[in-house]
């Protein structure tokens, strides 16, 4: 997972999960970014996956959809989900929540 102060150039995706898509689209090629974080919500905008992935690797799978934009499948990214656990300000109800509460 990425440290602080490391100076990588970020690409940072927040959307709500629906099941019937499978594929999203990136607003910059990879080869712009150093990594990928995506950001999952539930219906009720609370954190339901969390993705960090090196550019290098989402270069191996992403794909050129119809828009002639660089799209993925949510599914190819699995290897790289954070356990939402380790971050700070995880609560004792298995969500995230800001760390001054």
């Amino acid at each position: 997972m990425l440290e602080r102060s490391t100076g990588a150039r970020l690409q940072v995706k927040t959307q709500t999960f629906d099941p019937k898509n499978q594929w999203n689209y990136l607003t910059t090629k990879p080869e712009f970014f150093d990594r990928l974080l995506v950001v999952l919500l539930t219906d009720t905008l609370t954190v339901r996956d969390l993705y960090d992935i090196p550019s290098e690797d989402i270069q191996k799978f992403v794909r050129v959809g119809k828009e002639n934009k660089p799209i993925y499948r949510f599914k190819d990214l699995e290897p790289w989900r954070v356990q939402t656990s380790s971050l700070p300000g995880y609560g004792k109800f298995g969500r995230v929540v800001p760390i001054n509460s």
